[in-house]
């Protein structure tokens, strides 16, 4: 039999790590952003000067097919989302911060 404890520690264990993973993923998000508009600025300067040529239709293209990281991060959701309370507590404490840090 399951107890009302050990059900509020997975909620509160799973509300933790959607906080946390949230404040995560908005750093990230913010660092890959940069990174990828200096890389494109920097492809574009070089082409510009004829020191690099870039295919763009083939770069771009690698941006767009499904990757093995993906998949990953797909069957990480699936996992996630099967753990019941603690899965559902991450997830919102990932929303809340979402919403709140605008």
């Amino acid at each position: 039999m399951i107890e009302a404890i050990d059900i509020g520690s997975s909620v509160l264990q799973g509300l933790v790590l959607g906080i946390l993973t949230a404040f995560l993923f908005k750093i990230a998000t913010n660092i890959i952003k940069v990174l990828i508009i200096g890389q494109f600025l920097l492809f574009k300067w070089l082409e510009s000067r004829d020191i690099i040529i870039v295919d763009w239709h083939r770069l771009t293209f690698g941006l767009t097919k499904e990757t093995d990281l993906i998949k990953q991060a797909d069957s990480l959701l699936n996992s996630l989302l099967e753990t019941g309370s603690f899965g559902l507590a991450a997830i919102i404490g990932f929303l809340l911060v979402q919403r709140f840090s605008k």
